[in-house]
């Protein structure tokens, strides 16, 4: 009798650290599950289609004119969002001084209107939805990048000389997001 009691306290034992273990795993899970959703990497999709280089003339002369739009998935709206953002935007145009004299750039979240399908069916769409809906920035930068502009705002404008002090990006000064 007391070698099946026994066996029923192994099994007793052996059921509870099966269950603090399944426990464990699942509260690791939900707690990676939440730190993913709340610090997601940005992923920046280049709507190559809708890239725009011109030269407009004028009285001063001819100036070259370059934008470009940026569909963001996984764009979440918090502080750490916009320094991806401005960090993006630095890395771009560390690469493009000095070769136009005017840049500008404009970032959309991906929804259910604003995506590449949506996009490659109707072009149009970005204009008739998405301006409105999902536009997060507009950055502008005027005669070799000085002063800069961030204009709109999550769809407000708001035409702010904005400091986007790329020098906080620069290697060995790199933030963590």
């Amino acid at each position: 009798m007391e070698k099946l009691f026994t066996q029923k306290e192994m099994m007793n034992k052996r059921i509870l650290l099966l269950g603090g273990v399944l426990l464990l795993s699942l509260l690791f899970i939900l707690f990676f599950q939440f730190r993913k959703k709340t610090s997601t990497e940005i992923e920046f999709i280049h709507l190559e289609m809708f890239r725009l280089i011109d030269t407009l003339e004028s009285e001063r002369g001819a100036s070259v004119i370059k934008e470009d739009i940026y569909l963001m998935r996984g764009y979440c709206d918090n502080e750490m969002a916009d320094r991806q953002i401005d960090s993006f935007v630095c890395s771009i145009t560390e690469f493009e001084k000095y070769e136009y004299d005017q840049l500008l750039i404009s970032f959309f979240k991906e929804s259910s209107l604003s995506n590449m399908k949506k996009f490659q069916e109707n072009a149009r769409d970005l204009i008739r939805y998405s301006v409105d809906k999902d536009l997060i920035y507009n950055y502008s930068f005027h005669e070799k990048y000085r002063p800069m502009y961030r204009y709109t705002y999550k769809g407000t404008y708001i035409s702010e000389k904005y400091d986007l002090n790329c020098q906080r990006f620069k290697k060995g000064k790199k933030e963590t997001f």
